[in-house]
């Protein structure tokens, strides 16, 4: 063997070989085996048709390792016909990677065979590596590579995953590349629309053989399950590929991830608080809030009398500093879109606020200071719809006599948050109870409301006078 180098072949050969038999024809064919034992190293298959062992002219075939300093000094492997005048390795080849282990395979042609035919001739064909393959390890990750995805996991519908796989050439150091395929469950193989990886050098042989892990990235997936398959292709000698690889565990038939249907964005502030005392604090909360991503948070309010502590958290506190009830509003965005949404918080001045449930209606808020009302309730969206707000104190209970005035009458509450309108008034002296009804109490009053302490309102209330 004469090895090449940049100034040509060299002078003199690094390596020979002799059958040390007469008329054994040793070199009457030879071939690259490529890699037989999945070293990285090239190995050398040659026949001598005339080699006589058991039997006369039978033929031997022998294949010689390949390393690091050249070729071995002895064969590795031999094989005869065990065949008079067989002629065994008058023809010898690499088959390639014929069963796909990694390894390559060997052929050797008996071309004066006597079979069921005089002088037929026989091909015999010899796995590498006596029949055991290396690892490819075919396996499914995380787009971000932080992880393995187990079988039939959950794959990202944005960005998709990850497929490696363990390159090996069975003819040694190659160039690789690593093709891979994926289908919807209901959409069969067909070899269109692979994905390619860039062809990468195996590297230099190491205690393993030559190889190297190559990824290919699969783009962003539609929400259903998933099957995918993958070869090798390499280039030296001449072109060649892998059969079709996929999970271990699975077949090739079944489904190696799902993608999941997208979580929509959504806002939530959480319930209507209250601090009780001015200065009190409460608790915003929008961990409820949900998206396909990581979700970013901002809390904000028009109303000084909010303080908010930390508005980029998904929880935080928030003191109020005055009087009243007061909109707090959350905005979510997962990065592409943002969702808005509110609360409200409130505080009573000293004393708690009057909680008020109506029939049929939202629960009512009555909080007070020196000078006015603020009324809290729900907004049904008519634009048309008017309420009025009437003060009152229970007479004994025998005469079941209210002692009810108009505080207000026909007038549209101010919305203040989804659902939420507010409506101010002015105190009236010595009176401690209000409740709130829709405006047709101006001339007969209506199911909806109810006293501050839950009573029923009366059947009739006092006309509020006449309209401007």
């Amino acid at each position: 063997m004469f090895r090449g180098s940049p100034a040509g072949l060299e002078a003199a050969p690094s390596w020979s070989a002799e059958s040390n038999q007469a008329g054994a024809q040793l070199g009457s064919s030879l071939a690259s085996a490529g890699d037989v034992n999945g070293d990285g190293h090239s190995d050398l298959v040659a026949g001598a048709s005339g080699y006589d062992a058991g039997q006369r002219n039978e033929g031997r075939a022998f294949v010689w390792l390949g390393s690091g300093s050249g070729l071995a000094a002895s064969p590795a492997w031999t094989a005869e016909s065990d065949q008079v005048d067989a002629a065994f390795g008058s023809a010898v080849a690499s088959a390639g990677d014929v069963n796909g282990d990694g390894f390559s395979d060997v052929l050797a042609a008996a071309s004066l065979f006597n079979g069921c035919q005089s002088v037929e001739g026989r091909v015999s064909l010899f796995f590498g590596n006596g029949g055991d393959g290396l690892d490819r390890l075919p396996r499914q990750r995380r787009f971000d590579d932080s992880g393995p995805i187990d079988l039939v996991g959950l794959g990202d519908e944005a960005n998709g995953f990850l497929v490696r796989t363990r390159a090996r050439s069975p003819y040694g150091r190659d160039r690789v590349r690593l093709e891979v395929e994926v289908k919807p469950m209901d959409v069969p193989f067909d070899g269109t629309n692979l994905l390619l990886s860039p062809f990468t050098d195996t590297g230099a042989p190491q205690a393993g053989g030559s190889f190297t892990d190559v990824t290919v990235a699969v783009p962003s997936l539609a929400p259903a399950s998933h099957r995918w398959r993958a070869r090798l292709r390499g280039s030296f000698p001449h072109p060649w590929q892998s059969h079709w690889m996929s999970r271990a565990e699975n077949a090739a038939t079944e489904a190696d991830l799902r993608v999941p249907l997208p979580v929509p964005l959504t806002c939530n502030a959480g319930p209507a608080q209250d601090a009780g005392c001015v200065g009190g604090t409460v608790t915003l909360d929008g961990s409820a809030s949900t998206g396909p991503g990581p979700l970013t948070y901002a809390w904000s309010s028009a109303a000084p009398e909010v303080g908010i502590a930390s508005p980029s958290s998904a929880i935080t506190d928030a003191t109020v500093s005055g009087v009243g009830s007061f909109v707090v509003q959350l905005e979510v965005s997962d990065g592409v879109d943002v969702e808005t949404c509110s609360t409200t918080v409130s505080a009573g001045g000293g004393s708690a606020p009057v909680e008020v449930s109506a029939p049929g209606a939202a629960p009512l808020r009555v909080t007070r200071d020196a000078m006015e009302l603020r009324v809290s309730f729900e907004d049904r969206g008519a634009p048309d719809e008017l309420v009025s707000l009437y003060a009152g104190t229970i007479l004994p209970a025998a005469s079941f006599v209210f002692d009810h005035a108009p505080v207000t009458c026909k007038v549209a509450g101010t919305p203040v948050g989804p659902g939420i309108a507010e409506l101010l008034a002015p105190l009236e002296p010595g009176v401690s109870r209000y409740y709130l009804v829709s405006a047709s109490n101006c001339d007969g009053e209506s199911p909806r409301g109810a006293r501050s302490d839950g009573t029923p309102h009366p059947d009739l209330a006092s006309d509020c006078g006449p309209l401007p």
